[in-house]
Formats: structure tokens, sequence, C-alpha cells
């Protein structure tokens, strides 16, 4: 499930390269063709990889005394945003 939403992300991204080059150039003053082979090419491998981690993530069971047992559940929890102002 949440790979198919990630993945839909990422087609949208590829869908609207050439708008959110402009963008990106509206708002960081980088020259349009640095936006468009770098930039979004990089937010495109971002979401790739994160898409491919959405169904990796398992839990474990861990061996207990008695009729106990430890269980580790490793999920995402959501979308963390920070805003974090530099040029590079």
């Amino acid at each position: 499930m949440k790979f198919n939403v990630i993945w839909t992300d990422l087609c949208l991204v590829f869908r609207n390269s050439e708008k959110l080059a402009a963008i990106e150039t509206w708002d960081d003053g980088k020259t349009y063709e640095q936006a468009k082979t770098a930039e979004i090419p990089m937010l495109a491998r971002f979401f790739r990889y994160y898409a491919g981690w959405a169904d990796k993530i398992r839990g474990l069971t861990i061996p207990a005394d008695g009729n106990n047992h430890v269980q580790t559940l490793h999920e995402p929890i959501g979308i963390a945003g920070q805003n974090i102002q530099w040029n590079f």
C-alpha cells in the first residue's frame, strides 16, 4: 500500500519534471538546466529509494521465557517535515 502511494508520487515527479524544474529555479535561484538535470532526478531517486523500503520493513519475534514473547516491529510512522535553509 505505502509502496503504491510513493510510486505514484514518483510517477508524478517524472510527469511534471518541467514544472518542478521551473519552480525549483524560482525558489532556489539555480539555473533551469541545473534544476532539470540535477535536482529533479535527485528527488526521483529519493522517492524510488523510499518506495523500495516500504515493503522491506518487517518485525522480528525474539524467544523469551515461559509463555511470553518479545516482538519488535519496525514501521514508518510518517513523513517528517524540516525547513533547513542552505544552497548547495
